[in-house]
């Protein structure tokens, strides 16, 4: 009797339809293989910009999401040509609206780990990142996951202090 109630519920979960919402795996090797630009970056300031929302995030979506501005400090370039000390990248971030999404977005938040100046030319930060880049149409860069789902173009390393790491590039 057990094994026919077990098999009833087995049965009933495999046969409903499924609400989640498809993620594709984001293996490293797939990743590095479809960035143009892999930084190791340490973020040092978060803005928000909701004036670029009308040109970054589609109609529909702008009850959901905002776009924030992460400045970065330049580590160190593992993939491609990056000759700046800093890096900015634009970004979504979740409303207030966009919070209670069930199957939502999985976003990169750089929140709560920006980078303290040490003196000039040196800093430390709370967190470093490796992050997966790819160019856009404006001649920028965006995460290689893309929007919706750009936290698995951000893989988090221990922390760096900028004046004993030197930059190369390495292809």
């Amino acid at each position: 009797m057990l094994l026919l109630a077990i098999s009833a519920l087995i049965a009933s979960t495999m046969c409903c339809a499924s609400n989640n919402r498809p993620v594709p795996a984001w293996p490293i090797q797939l990743l590095h293989e479809r960035s143009d630009l892999i930084l190791i970056l340490a973020p040092t300031k978060i803005t928000h910009r909701p004036d670029l929302d009308a040109t970054l995030i589609k109609e529909g979506e702008r009850e959901y999401f905002t776009t924030t501005r992460t400045t970065f400090l330049v580590v160190s370039v593992l993939k491609g040509k990056f000759d700046e000390k800093t890096f900015e990248l634009d970004h979504y971030a979740l409303t207030e609206k966009g919070r209670r999404l069930g199957n939502g977005p999985v976003l990169a938040d750089f929140a709560d780990k920006l980078t303290k100046e040490k003196e000039a030319g040196s800093c430390y930060s709370k967190s470093s990142f490796i992050i997966y880049l790819k160019k856009n149409q404006e001649e920028g860069y965006e995460f290689v996951t893309g929007q919706h789902d750009s936290a698995f173009s951000v893989k988090s390393i221990a922390p760096v202090e900028r004046a004993n790491v030197a930059r190369y590039d390495h292809q």
